[in-house]
């Protein structure tokens, strides 16, 4: 992506439009490998979510709806996420350990009539506020179901034939695509209004992506560390490893049957592999690059131990990877420098920058419109504190 002020063409950046391109030009083309090693074309993936949003329209989804999705990494899962953009509807994944009252603040912030969730996960609804959902969807349904809420199992996202009628109005750049959660580390989590624009963005955070990689996804799909890959492998082209979670003892067998070229390792990951003896040579050939952060003595150790190139940056989910570091840094704690088009400050409490070596908080600024988020949901005064002064 270039750097200057203009929002890119909706083909260039949008869910729908994107994937209906890579489906005509390269069905074949593998884009998913799954837990149990089958894969999907970006054809035959395209025809499933072309399904499933026929299904999810059948159950009065329209253009702007939002749906809570809680589900873990699964295809079921991904092809829900895609089905809901695919509509202009609003993708509204959240943390699956969610429950009681933080699940009810959930609930209600994300204004879901229509909720995906797994079988696990349906006796937490029972005895909470619910504001408006009416309908959920059941992966691996047994038959349970909740007073007050019209429960139907998975299958109804798998029967329709995928025939949808024309959009009404092209999806565009500067539609909401997703609302993400906060951690919820300062108080109740918030919902980050996230564009295709923004979304789409964060390819600059990965300066060594081709469309020849394989991105190994084991971060949750409710966390950017795991929609971030998938978008960014939808918009090369290329394809991923989608995993239920990240394990230290299987990472290197993971990497080897899946073929995977690169991965994300966040926090404490690259030490755990550190302290892991050498894998066979054959199982860590394929790796190319690894994305690490925070950048620390064992992620830079990761690197020259097994040969791949490095890179790190700062993120979050309210920005767009702003900052990125050059190719297999060696400073311990840096995260690098602003990417083009970014304008970064450390600053005081009254916004005034402070002087180096002083400790203050980092403002980010974006030239191109729509490519960091566009307010927290129901919240206009976190929305104001977060972009005070532009």
């Amino acid at each position: 992506m270039s750097s200057d002020h203009k929002v890119l063409p909706r083909e260039d950046c949008v869910l729908r439009y994107l994937l209906d391109a890579r489906a005509q030009a390269a069905a074949d083309t593998v884009f998913v490998v799954l837990q149990d090693g089958s894969t999907l074309g970006y054809g035959e993936f395209r025809r499933r979510v072309r399904i499933a949003a026929h299904g999810l329209a059948d159950l009065g989804v329209r253009r702007g709806d939002h749906v809570l999705v809680r589900l873990p990494n699964c295809l079921e899962g991904l092809v829900t996420w895609f089905a809901v953009n695919y509509l202009g509807a609003v993708y509204v994944p959240a943390n699956t350990a969610y429950r009681g009252r933080l699940l009810e603040h959930v609930l209600d912030l994300s204004d879901a009539r229509v909720c995906v969730a797994h079988r696990d996960l349906l006796a937490r609804l029972t005895d909470v506020d619910r504001a408006r959902l009416r309908d959920v969807v059941v992966v691996h349904h047994d038959g349970a179901t909740v007073d007050g809420l019209d429960v139907h199992p998975f299958e109804v996202l798998e029967g329709s034939d995928d025939s949808l009628p024309d959009l009404d109005a092209p999806i565009e750049p500067w539609d909401t695509h997703a609302i993400i959660f906060t951690s919820g580390t300062t108080g109740p989590s918030k919902g980050v209004l996230q564009s295709y624009m923004h979304v789409s963005s964060y390819r600059n955070g990965y300066p060594l992506a081709r469309p020849e990689d394989r991105h190994l996804v084991t971060l949750p799909m409710f966390h950017v560390g795991g929609t971030i890959p998938v978008y960014v492998s939808l918009l090369l082209g290329a394809s991923f490893a989608l995993m239920e979670s990240f394990s230290t003892d299987q990472f290197w067998q993971t990497i080897h049957r899946t073929q995977s070229s690169t991965a994300i390792l966040l926090g404490v990951m690259a030490g755990f592999l550190m302290k892991q003896p050498d894998p066979p040579a054959e199982m860590a050939r394929s790796l190319r690059w690894i994305s690490v952060v925070p950048l620390d003595e064992d992620a830079i150790a990761f690197g020259r131990r097994f040969g791949v190139d490095v890179i790190t940056g700062f993120n979050m989910t309210e920005v767009s990877s702003p900052i990125v570091s050059e190719v297999n840094p060696t400073l311990v704690g840096a995260a690098g420098r602003p990417r083009p088009g970014i304008e970064c400050r450390i600053v005081d409490a009254h916004d005034c920058e402070v002087e180096v070596g002083e400790v203050g908080e980092l403002v980010v600024r974006a030239a191109r419109p729509w490519t960091m988020n566009h307010g927290y949901h129901k919240n206009p005064q976190a929305t104001a504190d977060a972009w005070r002064n532009g």
